[in-house]
């Protein structure tokens, strides 16, 4: 279509009018070439300077230019916000018919848009278009740099040639999409890996992929689009290709054609190097085509005849099996019988045993008891006049009545209380030991303060460690909350590990007795000492009453191996947990994990 000068200064309006619609009418043009031809009548029947098809983009927001015609030229495209432009009414929920009209000064509705300002325009018109749902879809406009009237006619013209347009954006659309799936279509059909064929409702061969005719050497082109089923099939039995059908080539086709009708599965025989079976499936759609799917079953029918060639041989050797099985059981039979009869002398010797280990029970726990009721006695017996040698050794140490004349009868009467205060020591762990295993010791548990449980604990054995020269280092997290212990108790314990640390440890070593909250809300109290370390094949036993570190030729420090033993035990009776890891040389570690009042909210630190 030859240009002229817009504007209309010259002739008739309608005429320009009548010659765009006579073009729109006649176009034989298809997608963006009728859009740019389309927009040019346009821009000619109205006299503006600028026409253009705009589609709303995904979110709403913006505005894609699909084709834009300037003074009768195509432009290139280009994108724009909604929000601010006149467009945004043709779109919006008020739009009414669906069509917008700004005769002039159009800028100074809509200042803040940069695209009206830059090229001056003063009047618009928009239309929009719907896509087969209603949805608002794309709208077709025309700008110009002077006023524009709204005669019906005008508008008439305009609005008809939007919906011409806006109908063949439809489908255009409509057709991109169908050419989309038919592609997506074509790719899932080729990378299937058995052969696909699919056949209209006239069964004519829509489409195939390659598998499907690769399968015939020769046959790469004898299968185009629009080929009846059973035109191909007698091409492919006519060149010899199933084997089945080299004895009664129409017997075998009328067969085949039968289960084509039916939608019921064939097994084929092909010729090859080797031959190859298929089995043919097929499935109807719902417009009344056929989808036929072929797989290779080759090695299946392959492992079928392996499987009757050995039938024979299976016979044989199942007949053979079965003479061994019946000698199998005959055998079996006899031996259940011995094995009832061992069985019955079994249960007997059982019962015996069940008895003799009763007896032995009732023998231990009388023993235990006996043991418990011989170390009461003996704490009495023992305790009485240990503590008289105690007390006038002690007296006659401190010269308590009076000066004994000789300075090494002190040295003596300290000897005396030193080895008595050893030895009632030992009786109590000895008696400890034996409440634990009897479960005789009842906690008096209180809320405590771990700071000062931990001081008051280092008093007590503060004159052994002073007497080595060893550092006490106290790493106590004062976050912690007070413990539900049995405050004497909990002391025996850190005792316990104190005095096992103090005496592992070298002069002028280092103990440091830390505290902090576990992950999961216990409280770690531990004992760490830089002595001589315990080795490794001692490590499984060190809980165990009368458990030593030194052997009995080598011993260098007293004791008789009951501090941990104890310490474990009480452990365990408030609800914690004893661990000890120690490497020789380096020193060892105990941790006492402790769990905390259910009233107390748990705030790891560690």
């Amino acid at each position: 279509m030859a240009h002229r000068r817009l504007g209309h200064t010259e002739g008739n309006p309608l005429d320009y009018r009548q010659e765009a619609l006579e073009l729109l009418a006649g176009a034989t043009l298809k997608g963006s070439k009728f859009f740019s031809s389309a927009l040019k009548a346009l821009s000619f029947g109205t006299g503006c300077r600028w026409v253009g098809l705009g589609v709303l983009n995904g979110d709403g927001t913006r505005i894609d230019i699909i084709t834009l015609i300037e003074d009768g030229e195509e432009m290139s495209g280009f994108s724009y916000d909604l929000a601010g432009s006149p467009c945004a009414t043709v779109y919006g929920p008020q739009r009414g018919d669906n069509h917008f009209f700004v005769p002039r000064r159009l800028f100074a509705l809509y200042p803040k848009h940069e695209i009206l300002r830059k090229i001056g325009a003063v009047a618009y018109r928009g239309e929009l278009f719907l896509d087969s749902e209603d949805r608002p879809l794309g709208h077709v406009f025309a700008l110009h740099d002077r006023e524009l009237d709204d005669k019906p006619d005008s508008r008439a013209f305009f609005r008809l040639a939007s919906q011409r347009i806006g109908a063949e954006f439809n489908r255009w659309q409509t057709e991109q999409r169908l050419k989309q799936g038919e592609a997506l279509l074509q790719d899932a059909v080729a990378s299937i890996s058995d052969g696909f064929a699919l056949y209209d409702k006239d069964d004519r061969l829509i489409l195939h992929n390659s598998t499907c005719v690769d399968t015939f050497e020769d046959m790469g082109q004898a299968f185009p689009p629009g080929t009846g089923f059973e035109e191909g099939l007698r091409r492919v039995v006519d060149r010899g290709h199933v084997v089945d059908a080299l004895e009664d080539p129409e017997g075998w086709i009328q067969k085949r054609l039968e289960n084509h009708r039916q939608h019921k599965p064939t097994e084929m025989r092909i010729s090859g190097r080797p031959d190859r079976w298929f089995l043919v499936t097929e499935y109807p759609t719902c417009e009344g085509g056929t989808v036929i799917v072929r797989t290779d079953i080759t090695e299946r029918k392959r492992m079928e005849e392996e499987q009757a060639r050995q039938s024979g041989w299976l016979q044989k050797i199942v007949r053979t099996r079965t003479a061994q099985l019946e000698k199998e059981v005959n055998d079996r039979r006899r031996a259940e019988s011995t094995l009832r009869q061992l069985n019955g002398e079994l249960e007997q010797r059982v019962k015996q045993r069940t008895t003799d280990l009763f007896r032995a029970k009732e023998r231990a726990e009388l023993a235990n008891r006996t043991k418990t009721e011989f170390l009461n006695n003996m704490s009495h017996e023992l305790r009485t006049p240990l503590n008289a040698i105690i007390g006038f050794a002690e007296m006659t140490k401190d010269e308590i009545v009076g000066p004994v004349g000789t300075s090494i009868y002190r040295d003596y009467a300290g000897h005396i209380l030193s080895a008595g205060s050893f030895l009632m020591e030992i009786i109590d762990d000895i008696l400890d030991v034996s409440r634990i295993e009897a479960g005789r010791i009842e906690l008096e548990m209180s809320e405590e303060s771990l700071t000062e449980l931990v001081e008051s604990t280092v008093l007590l054995v503060r004159s052994r460690y002073q007497e080595k020269e060893i550092n006490i280092d106290q790493r106590i997290d004062k976050a912690i909350p007070p413990l539900l212990v049995d405050e004497r108790r909990f002391k025996q314990i850190l005792v316990n590990l104190l005095s096992n640390a103090v005496k592992f440890t070298a002069k002028n070593g280092t103990i440091v007795i830390g505290a902090e909250r576990c992950t999961d809300g216990r409280v770690a109290v531990s004992v760490a000492d830089n002595g001589i370390g315990i080795p490794e094949k001692k490590l499984a036993n060190v809980f165990k009453p009368f458990e030593k570190i030194e052997d009995s030729m080598t011993r260098t420090r007293e004791g008789i191996g009951l501090g941990l033993s104890i310490a474990k035990g009480l452990s365990e009776l408030h609800g914690g947990e004893l661990l000890l890891e120690s490497t020789v040389g380096e020193g060892t570690k105990v941790t006492l994990l402790l769990p905390v009042p259910a009233s107390v909210p748990i705030k790891a630190s560690v």
